[in-house]
């Protein structure tokens, strides 16, 4: 069990007429993706960028994995839909996950997502898990909760990996649970979040 920490930086320019850009650095004590750790339980330097305009969106992603590891470079597309009931609205996206050191594990993510005022809801589907020929799929729900006045918001995230063909990977991880709970802070353009984030997942001997 670990806490992260996670400081962002983020600079936001937008216009009423051209595209919108959004870019953003992150620092991070752990790059933790779906209750793993990407980079060893090391630190992650992390870039963004994205260009959006009306419903659609593409941008990508870096971050550095420790050590010898090379970074992971993630390219994305996606289309937002917002319904006339305040609050609900539906993501579709395309990720392409791309490895600097290990291209081997390149991978393609379709994911679709559901936003209500209540619960969030999260799709994802790979047609070959990171360089292994299986199909994968995972769902979470997650949800944000603001304690009073603070502008602190309090997640909740809980999802779920299965895979098409358990018999490629190995016994302890045949599918498995995530947990996620954060704290985050945001004022101006300076975000800092604490999480505490476990896995079902055996530990190897």
């Amino acid at each position: 069990m670990k806490i992260f920490f996670i400081s962002v930086i983020s600079c936001v320019f937008s216009s009423n007429v051209f595209p919108s850009v959004t870019a953003s650095a992150t620092a991070a004590s752990d790059y933790v993706w779906r209750g793993q750790t990407q980079s060893s339980h090391g630190a992650s330097n992390q870039v963004s960028m994205e260009y959006g305009h009306g419903n659609f969106k593409v941008g990508s992603w870096v971050a550095t994995l420790g050590g010898s590891n090379g970074s992971e470079v993630d390219l994305y597309a996606g289309y937002s839909h917002a319904f006339q009931a305040e609050g609900y609205s539906l993501d579709f996206m395309v990720t392409n996950y791309t490895y600097t050191e290990n291209s081997a594990g390149n991978a393609v993510e379709y994911s679709i997502g559901l936003n209500t005022p209540y619960l969030n809801l999260f799709i994802g589907q790979m047609p070959e898990y990171f360089g292994v020929e299986s199909a994968s799929n995972y769902i979470s729900i997650s949800k944000d909760f603001i304690l009073g006045d603070s502008g602190i918001a309090l997640g909740l995230g809980v999802g779920s990996t299965s895979f098409a063909d358990e018999d490629k990977f190995s016994e302890n991880e045949d599918g498995y649970q995530d947990y996620k709970v954060s704290l985050t802070k945001k004022k101006d353009d300076i975000e800092i979040s604490i999480f505490y984030t476990e896995n079902d997942l055996e530990e190897d001997e």
